[in-house]
C-alpha cells in the first residue's frame, strides 16, 4: 500500500484511511485525508483556547462542564459575543509561558492585572471581584487575630508567611510584602498542601480570598475547626480578576468580549 504525502503549511501529513498524522507519529493510516481535514490544517482552528486550572470555587471541572465563580460568567460572555472557544486545563506556569511565546489564540481565566503582564498580553474588562483578602492561620495561634493591620503582621519576625511561587496577591499586598520583607517560605504546592504546611507548623499564615478559603474546606481533608480567617483593618476591597489574552487575539475580539462583559456582568465589577 502506497502512502500519500501531503504538504500543508510546512507539515508533512501522512494520509491513509481517513486519518491524518505527521510522518513522525509512527501510526499506520489507511485512507486519503478528507477535504475537511486538509482545510482545517491549512486554516487552523479559529477558536480561542480558554485556559483554566482547578481552583475551587473559581474554576473546576464538573460532570456537566467547567464551573465556578469565574468560569461560568466567562463562558456566558463568550457565548453572548458569539466567539467560539474551547476549555483547556493548563498549569499556571505553563499558561504564562504560552502568553510569552505568543504562538496561539490563548486567553487565561481569572488573573490579576499588573503592568508587567500587559507586555505579553491584553486584558479584558474585569470579570470578577474578590472579597477583601484574609489570612488563613491555625485556630490556636493567638499571635494572629482579626482587627490589626497588614504591616503589623508582616513586620512580626516570629511569624512566617507562606507564599505561592509566581502568584500575585494584588497590588496592595504585593507592595506590603516587598516593603515589610517578612520571614517567608515560597512554595509551588496547591492550597490544600499549604494548609497542611500550616497544620504542621512549617509556616504560620498565608493570604487568600475568603471565598477561596471557605472552598478549601468543602469536602476537603482538613477540618474547618482547626483553622481561622484573620481579617485586617486596612485591607482594601478585593482584587479584580480578568481575562488575560495573548497578542494573537485580535483587538476586535477583546472589544467584543468587553461589550459582552458590560452587558452580562455587574457594573461594579467591570468598572475600573
Amino acid at each position: 500500500m502506497v502512502k500519500k504525502l501531503i504538504l500543508v503549511s510546512g507539515l508533512v501529513l501522512v494520509g491513509m484511511g481517513g486519518l491524518l498524522c505527521t510522518s513522525s507519529c509512527g501510526l499506520q493510516c489507511e485512507l486519503t485525508p478528507s477535504l475537511e481535514m486538509v482545510t482545517a490544517a491549512i486554516e487552523g482552528d479559529s477558536r480561542i483556547t480558554l485556559h483554566y486550572f482547578e481552583r475551587f470555587p473559581y474554576m473546576w471541572k464538573a460532570t456537566d462542564g467547567i464551573q465556578g465563580l469565574t468560569a461560568e460568567p466567562v463562558a456566558q460572555v463568550f457565548q453572548a459575543a458569539d466567539i467560539p472557544f474551547s476549555w483547556q486545563n493548563t498549569p499556571p506556569k505553563r499558561q504564562i509561558y504560552l502568553l510569552e511565546e505568543n504562538q496561539g489564540r490563548d486567553c487565561l481565566l481569572g488573573w490579576f492585572k499588573k503592568p508587567s503582564r500587559e507586555e505579553c498580553g491584553a486584558f479584558t474588562l474585569p470579570i470578577y471581584q474578590d472579597y477583601p483578602t484574609v489570612a488563613l492561620a491555625r485556630v490556636t495561634d493567638e499571635r494572629l487575630i482579626s482587627g490589626g493591620t497588614v504591616s503589623e503582621t508582616l513586620s512580626t519576625p516570629a511569624l512566617t508567611l507562606l507564599v505561592k511561587a509566581g502568584f500575585s496577591y494584588g497590588s496592595f499586598l504585593d507592595a506590603q510584602i516587598a516593603e515589610c520583607a517578612p520571614v517567608c517560605i515560597t512554595t509551588t504546592v496547591g492550597n490544600v498542601k499549604m494548609l497542611r504546611m500550616l497544620q504542621a507548623g512549617r509556616a504560620d499564615y498565608f493570604f487568600i480570598a475568603p471565598e477561596e478559603a471557605e472552598g478549601l474546606f468543602k469536602d476537603g481533608p482538613l477540618p474547618r475547626a482547626d483553622f481561622k480567617l484573620v481579617h485586617f483593618a486596612d485591607m482594601p476591597p478585593g482584587e479584580k480578576r480578568y481575562l488575560w489574552c495573548s497578542h494573537q487575539v485580535e483587538e476586535s475580539i477583546i472589544e467584543q468580549l468587553n461589550v459582552a462583559i458590560r452587558h452580562s456582568i455587574t457594573e461594579t465589577v467591570w468598572t475600573d
